[in-house]
């Protein structure tokens, strides 16, 4: 069976396994009807608790993969679940789950029967390490698929090559996109000539001054 777990990866044990496993299942290693290892094979193959395995084998059960027969063992269903991408997500703050979450669904519900189904594994990595964590990350070839990066540091990702232009990715949308821009957020985001990034949100700060006092003085209200 091939793939190896990467213990310094922020993505749990469990995930990587159940990966693992769901990808030598969609390769033929295991087909259906199979009998998956032991528990304990399983323990002893990848290094991990029986409760890693455990919960890999009862996310996999649950989305269809597999079945359990009681005393016999865990077994490959007869029909495979059509694929399902997971898009792996680093953001700072929980906050940012829900709405990721809520676009998921709306595109699953929305989406053509023909396209994969997608399901986000959103990771949670708030602090000073948030930014030299998504490049290590990088480093070791576990890139997420997105991340949410201060924009004062994309021209950092984009030198390293860590992330990809996205109207190379798609230009229609982009296109579309910066129609609906501030023209100051598509500069923000934009690099080299091409646009690198999508404006989440945006703070706006509003300064207040007494105008009888620096009439009083007479100075010049700020303008900035």
């Amino acid at each position: 069976m091939k793939g190896k777990l990467h213990k310094e990866s922020t993505v749990p044990l469990y995930r990587q396994l159940k990966e693992i496993l769901k990808e030598a299942i969609r390769r033929g290693e295991f087909r259906p009807g199979d009998r998956l290892p032991t528990e304990m094979e399983l323990c002893e193959t990848f290094g991990v608790s029986r409760i890693t395995v455990r919960q890999a084998l009862n996310e996999l059960a649950n989305e269809g993969f597999l079945y359990r027969q009681q005393g016999s063992g865990t077994f490959v269903n007869d029909r495979i679940p059509s694929k399902i991408e997971t898009l792996r997500i680093i953001v700072p703050e929980e906050s940012w789950i829900t709405p990721l979450k809520k676009a998921v669904r709306i595109y699953n519900q929305e989406s053509s029967s023909s396209w994969p189904r997608v399901q986000l594994e959103g990771v949670i990595m708030g602090g000073p390490k948030f930014h030299p964590e998504i490049a290590s990350a990088v480093g070791r070839g576990q890139a997420p698929d997105a991340a949410l990066i201060d924009s004062v540091r994309l021209r950092e990702f984009v030198d390293l090559h860590y992330i990809e232009p996205l109207d190379e990715v798609d230009s229609e949308w982009v296109a579309r996109y910066r129609r609906d821009l501030l023209p100051l957020f598509a500069k923000n985001n934009s690099y080299q000539g091409h646009l690198w990034g999508i404006q989440m949100d945006a703070t706006v700060a509003v300064l207040w001054y007494r105008k009888d006092i620096l009439e009083a003085e007479r100075l010049t209200p700020p303008s900035t």
